[in-house]
């Protein structure tokens, strides 16, 4: 009994003992080659290392560097532009950022909706907010060029926002709100602190175009 004992107690770490990683693995079945043997083995790794590094790597390389040398064009293509814009245009777009051309009424509607239930769901108020928007006609004075262009005249959708939060979180939420590309514009904020929350009301817009006869 005891005999038996001692014979799986010493069988019991040699099961367990860690295997040779894969290097030393390597070197045990490299080290009995003959001279020849050897230097046929290093050849082979060699030819090998050099298939990946032609096949592989080089290929990578190129595409990297096409990429590399591409952004660089544009950066310096845009960079050249903007020296020869006047110093009025420079200032404007460092102010106000990039234009676009406004969109149907409706789907910009959708778009100032949708992108303001975004910002308060973000900041966790998605369900204790007032939202009320409606439509507002502009003259037809307003951006007529652009207006006829897209087949109608300008509008605006003007909504009246109201939340009460955190003084950090309403911050935040008004930062969002005016940096949103689908808000075109905050017209007023009205602010009123109790009880170490914010109550804030903020008029924002956003403009379309109406097509010609009311349709969508």
């Amino acid at each position: 009994m005891n005999d038996t004992k001692e014979t799986s107690a010493t069988q019991q770490p040699a099961a367990a003992g860690p295997r040779p990683d894969l290097f030393a693995r390597a070197y045990a079945a490299f080290e009995p080659l003959p001279r020849a043997g050897k230097w046929i083995a290093v050849a082979v790794a060699i030819y090998a290392a050099f298939l990946v590094f032609q096949l592989v790597v080089l290929p990578l390389t190129d595409e990297f560097n096409g990429r590399a040398d591409r952004a660089a064009e544009l950066l310096s293509s845009a960079a050249k532009r903007a020296e020869e814009l006047p110093d009025d245009i420079v200032d404007r777009a460092v102010a106000f950022g990039p234009n676009s051309v406004p969109g149907r009424e409706g789907t910009e509607k959708e778009r100032f909706s949708n992108a303001v239930a975004a910002i308060m769901k973000k900041h966790g108020v998605a369900d204790s907010y007032g939202f009320d928007a409606r439509p507002q006609a502009l003259g037809g004075d307003v951006l007529p060029r652009v207006a006829g262009q897209l087949g109608g005249k300008m509008s605006r959708t003007v909504a009246e926002l109201k939340f009460s939060s955190s003084p950090d979180t309403v911050g935040k939420i008004i930062a969002d709100i005016d940096s949103s590309p689908f808000v075109d514009a905050i017209t007023d904020v009205r602010l009123t602190y109790k009880d170490r929350r914010v109550t804030a009301i903020l008029s924002i817009e956003r403009w379309g175009v109406t097509p010609a006869g009311g349709g969508a």
